[in-house]
């Protein structure tokens, strides 16, 4: 008995053994949270993390949770870290050097020999990792993503509506006397429609305005020649637009933040809208305004002054960064997983199916000549992607000015002056706004200048748009 009990028991050991071996081995799953400032292209980036999750990574044992505002991305993720949650992967940006000081930014090169697909990755971007940009107080924050040129979106439907030609769209008092046509004709005909759009998000004055006008002044607001901020020149464009603030041509200066506001263009309320080049995306797929029946283009920003003879601008826009708090605090198989999150993320594949959707225009020109662009695309991308009389936008160094800066920012400045309660002055003047907030950023950058803590020298360069 006690021999058939031994040999029953080793039976079982061996069907038991002879299973285990038949099950398919689960491989653990490390989770990695990204947080992620991308509405143009969300859909798509989206869609391509699921299918990452469901294929390649989970038989990496990674799975990326996909966050994220857009429309109030830096303050959110602020509050969140100085409450001390830190999302393992977030999309920095080139300012914020104070993250870098805080110790919440991790340096890509020190783990650089650590990881081989890492590795490779850096080394493929070398030639476009530039000084101020990717690297800041000595560290790679993260890698090149893309140019944007800056341009502006034109709705063709209102501007046939009310005999006007795209092509004498010329300067921004061509764009202000389009407006206000477009916008009086609607009013008497008892149609919702406006002729300019603005929305409460900053950029709307330094990105949208000034830095896409440099066409006109050759320069930006802060000049990397001199080492000083010149806002006096923006006058006229400024001007032409609290014109059409207070004459009631504009819509969203009051309560709409830049989504909502571009989702009034897609519906066609609106004629002039300034667009980076990633706003193809916001207009074919986040909000299509096809959908809508809205016919629109994009021209080069309108000009103003005399003769301007200069270049356009694009942005250069950075990649992922990975958070030095999250990376400290995580086993190895996260941060191997953490790596490989970022790597997809970054991966030329990824960027060549963004491309091929209007979304992205990498700095890799293999990716772009690899890519196969649908026929069913508009011509807006092939507008928005020429950038042969194009550089890029001089660093600002206006993150590192916020902590010395006395009283408010530059958009909060000119938002005030806009809506006549600049300094409780209803009746400040531009030359008086401008004069003031000029000296009080020439100051900050001085106080800026003499702390040894600070790494200004990276802002100060020969820098030109002459053609």
């Amino acid at each position: 008995m006690k021999k058939l009990f031994m040999a029953l028991l080793v039976l079982a050991m061996v069907i038991g053994l002879a299973a285990c071996q038949g099950e398919k081995k689960t491989t653990e799953i490390s989770e990695v949270d990204y947080y992620c400032n991308v509405g143009a292209y969300r859909i798509t980036l989206e869609k391509a993390i699921n299918e990452f999750n469901e294929g390649a990574g989970k038989e990496a044992g990674v799975k990326i949770n996909f966050l994220g505002d857009i429309n109030n991305y830096t303050t959110s993720l602020q509050a969140a870290m100085d409450a001390g949650t830190h999302y393992d992967l977030y999309d920095k940006g080139s300012g914020n050097q104070q993250w870098i000081q805080q110790g919440w930014v991790l340096d890509l090169y020190s783990i650089q020999k650590d990881y081989p697909e890492l590795d490779a990755m850096i080394k493929s971007y070398e030639k476009y990792i530039a000084p101020g940009v990717n690297i800041q107080d000595g560290i790679l924050c993260n890698l090149p993503l893309e140019v944007v040129p800056l341009k502006f979106a034109v709705n063709t439907d209102l501007l046939e509506k009310n005999n006007l030609k795209v092509e004498d769209i010329k300067t921004w008092e061509d764009m202000y006397n389009a407006a206000k046509t477009i916008r009086e004709n609607a009013v008497a005909a008892g149609r919702d429609e406006f002729g300019f759009g603005w929305c409460t998000w900053g950029a709307c004055w330094t990105r949208l305005t000034f830095q896409a006008c440099c066409n006109s002044t050759g320069k930006n607001y802060w000049d990397p020649n001199t080492g000083s901020y010149d806002f006096q020149q923006w006058k006229e464009p400024c001007e032409y637009i609290k014109k059409m603030y207070k004459e009631g041509i504009m819509l969203g200066a009051d309560d709409l933040a830049i989504d909502p506001i571009r989702a009034e263009f897609a519906k066609g309320r609106v004629g002039f809208f300034g667009a980076p080049s990633y706003d193809y995306a916001v207009y074919t797929e986040q909000f299509p305004a096809a959908e809508n029946g809205v016919h629109w283009t994009v021209i080069d920003p309108p000009t103003f002054g005399d003769n301007p003879n200069y270049k356009g601008t694009y942005l250069d826009r950075c990649g992922t960064t990975i958070d030095k708090v999250a990376w400290d605090a995580a086993s190895d198989a996260k941060k191997a997983a953490i790596v490989k999150a970022l790597c997809f993320i970054n991966s030329d594949d990824l960027l060549q199916r963004i491309y091929e959707m209007g979304g992205l225009i990498s700095y890799k020109p293999e990716i772009s000549q690899k890519a196969k662009v649908s026929a069913d695309m508009g011509p807006q991308w092939a507008l928005f992607g020429d950038v042969a009389n194009y550089r890029n936008v001089a660093l600002v160094p206006d993150s590192v000015c916020k902590n010395y800066l006395e009283g408010d920012i530059i958009a909060t400045t000119f938002d005030d002056w806009m809506h006549d309660k600049w300094q409780g002055k209803p009746e400040a003047t531009f030359d008086e706004v401008a004069k003031d907030l000029e000296d009080r950023y020439n100051a900050a950058w001085a106080k800026a200048k003499a702390d040894k803590d600070i790494d200004t020298s990276i802002y100060e360069y020969e820098y030109s748009l002459a053609k």
